[in-house]
């Protein structure tokens, strides 16, 4: 069997062609024929429906004869370069070839000045042509899971980007010219090899989420302060001492996942991130419980798992949205009995610390659907201990103790 399949396409009045319904490459004649010109092509094969012709190496392509078409999909087969007819597709505005075998991209895609979304997911590509800067209308640009180590500078000239992906590449620095990038709304950096982050990161004013974990970041730039647009922040998996003292100027967060860094406190502005719903800093080095947590009055979910907290301040009544509450793996002895006022809490877990005992008043906490106290090798039930153990499993709580 041949690696090699020609697929012709000579009628201009096919308004769509999918061929995910197809257990082979279907002839010319058993195309449908529609009033309107093709627009979209989707010859993607991550189910395997190509199954007489699985994974193809070489996949040629007869384009030409399609003058109109906007998307084309060509992902999740073993493809290692481009047929050439595709850099002639002048109309095209979304090119998607995701788990391919490409290495490198020819200078012909200056021709797609029309493209607004290029995806190359998990491909082999380490570099990107300077050609590429051509591409001005592109809006995202998806190059998650390749081999790049440089940050390509030629990204710095796409100035209508809203979406860039850089995710699982090796990249090490990003360059100053990244501030050019003003309309972004979505930047991935999760899970490269940054050192830092340049100052000029700051002016990306229209950000909305930042990925950023699973890097190698001691600190990040005062500069990220001016994110004011800012709604989800990714940064565990780092090596980040502290936070910018004014970090609580990104007031529009939401979202803060910042687990697994080296953190022993916060600043003091942090209490000012009145918006905020999530705050994950486990596996930290906190020795108490950050004081300006407790500013946070629409956090509905704190994780404050893997750090060495021994007690949690009366004031945790103040978090009355909590719904979620992780404290395993650290040094409490006892609670408050404050923590009877969080009545909305759906999660509670204690697991894995030296409780010896527990307030009364955590029996009003009747709306738990998880609970989980094991590895206190030191509590002792009291009575009433149980009878509210009966009651929450009653109401279909998992309990585990």
């Amino acid at each position: 069997m041949s690696d090699d399949i020609q697929v012709p396409i000579k009628n201009k009045f096919i308004a769509e062609v999918r061929l995910r319904g197809f257990d082979y490459i279907p002839k010319e004649e058993e195309i449908i024929t529609y009033d309107n010109v093709i627009v979209e092509l989707d010859l993607s094969n991550k189910d395997g429906f190509y199954s007489k012709n699985p994974k193809l190496a070489n996949f040629k392509f007869d384009l030409i004869s399609i003058p109109n078409l906007e998307i084309l999909n060509i992902s999740y087969h073993h493809l290692r370069k481009f047929d050439v007819s595709i850099w002639s597709l002048t109309t095209l505005k979304s090119f998607i070839s995701r788990e391919n075998f490409i290495t490198t991209i020819d200078k012909g895609i200056r021709n797609l000045t029309q493209l607004a979304q290029l995806d190359l997911y998990q491909s082999q590509i380490y570099h990107l042509p300077p050609e590429i800067k051509h591409l001005i209308k592109l809006r995202e640009l998806n190059l998650a899971e390749n081999m790049i180590i440089e940050y390509p500078d030629e990204i710095n000239s796409l100035t209508n980007l809203s979406i860039l992906d850089l995710a699982g590449n090796r990249i090490t620095t990003i360059s100053d010219g990244i501030c050019h990038l003003t309309k972004l709304t979505y930047l991935n950096l999760f899970n490269n090899q940054l050192n830092d982050l340049p100052e000029s990161i700051g002016l990306l004013v229209n950000i909305e989420r930042f990925y950023l974990s699973e890097n190698k970041l001691k600190q990040i730039p005062n500069s990220i302060c001016n994110l004011s647009n800012l709604t989800i922040l990714l940064l565990s998996g780092n090596n980040l001492q502290s936070l910018p003292q004014n970090f609580g100027n990104i007031y529009n967060l939401r979202e803060l996942f910042i687990s697994n860094n080296q953190l022993t406190s916060l600043p003091n502005s942090f209490g000012n991130l009145s918006n905020i719903k999530i705050v994950s800093i486990g596996e930290n080095l906190f020795t108490e419980f950050p004081s300006s947590i407790l500013e946070l009055m629409s956090l509905e979910s704190l994780n404050l798992d893997g750090n060495q907290i021994s007690s949690i301040p009366n004031d945790i009544y103040r978090l009355d949205n909590l719904k979620y509450l992780y404290l395993r793996n650290n040094n409490i002895t006892t609670l408050p009995e404050t923590i009877g006022y969080l009545s909305g809490l759906i999660e509670l877990e204690l697991n894995h610390n030296n409780l010896y005992s527990l307030p009364k008043s955590i029996s009003s906490l009747t709306n738990l659907q998880t609970l989980n106290l094991t590895n206190n090798r030191n509590l002792i039930f009291q009575d009433w201990v149980n009878d509210w153990l009966n009651l929450l499993q009653k109401n279909g709580c998992k309990i585990s103790i």
